[in-house]
């Protein structure tokens, strides 16, 4: 389906099973929301689940504009049309989702953040830093990135993942990795009110005691989970035990 949240932005949304439970799916920097593709028969099994395309990716439209704030107005949008729901953040897109559930903690059930990048933003190595902001458009400079956020991806995924990278905007991968790196917005996980999971793996950029002090710690009542193996994108590196530990925390009453 396509939403309409401004006169200038249209996301598409899309929707998988009839469960009660209503869970959003938010993808993370330079990938769309086929990021969950791997796990979303076990998703939807247990709840229904909506999948944008974040502004600038995929199907929906490409604005110009790539704060996180914008973000989050664009899923607080798609979450009062769909009557609230539960949060699965993937990268930044647990950054958003913190950001959401700050901002409108009444449509906010549950919040599950995976590999999430923190509120605060997220100092990278210089090296990689100077490699993510020249990434935009080059296939090769992506491969390089995923090789360096990956400990289990075959190389079959690590094409159809680099397939999904080209659906970015360039505009949109430049900008909003300012914004998710810079971050800034830590003082309102105060205002969080959802029941939040955090989901560490062997990632290289964020490992599980980082995850820990970074954004389990900085959230009342936050409880972390550890998958030891796979790095940045689960999904697709454990694909099984990862859609099976979301699809249970979704049904769990806490």
């Amino acid at each position: 389906m396509k939403i309409r949240v401004s006169d200038v932005l249209e996301l598409h949304v899309d929707e998988h099973g009839d469960a009660a439970e209503r869970a959003l799916l938010i993808h993370g920097w330079m990938t769309t929301g086929g990021v969950f593709a791997p796990i979303l028969d076990q998703l939807s099994d247990v709840a229904t689940v909506f999948v944008p395309d974040l502004r600038g990716a995929g199907r929906s439209d490409a604005p110009g504009s790539y704060r996180l704030e914008d973000y989050a107005q664009d899923v607080i949008a798609i979450l009062e049309h769909i009557g609230g729901a539960s949060l699965v953040g993937f990268s930044m897109g647990g950054a958003i989702a913190q950001l959401v559930a700050a901002e409108r903690p009444d449509l906010v059930t549950k919040m599950i953040l995976l590999n999430s990048v923190p509120a605060r933003g997220m100092q990278l190595p210089e090296e990689a830093q100077a490699l993510f902001a020249s990434s935009a458009g080059d296939r090769a400079l992506q491969r390089t990135i995923l090789s360096m956020a990956t400990l289990k991806l075959d190389a079959d995924a690590c094409e159809q993942l680099l397939d999904l990278a080209a659906a970015v905007d360039d505009t949109a991968t430049k900008e909003s990795l300012d914004a998710w790196t810079r971050g800034g917005f830590e003082e309102r996980l105060t205002e969080v009110r959802a029941p939040t999971h955090v989901i560490a793996t062997s990632d290289p950029f964020l490992p599980p005691a980082f995850v820990q002090d970074a954004v389990v710690d900085q959230i009342q009542g936050a409880q972390l989970h550890v998958i030891e193996g796979p790095g940045h994108y689960p999904m697709w590196e454990a694909s099984e035990k990862t859609g099976r530990l979301v699809a249970r925390l979704l049904q769990d009453g806490a």
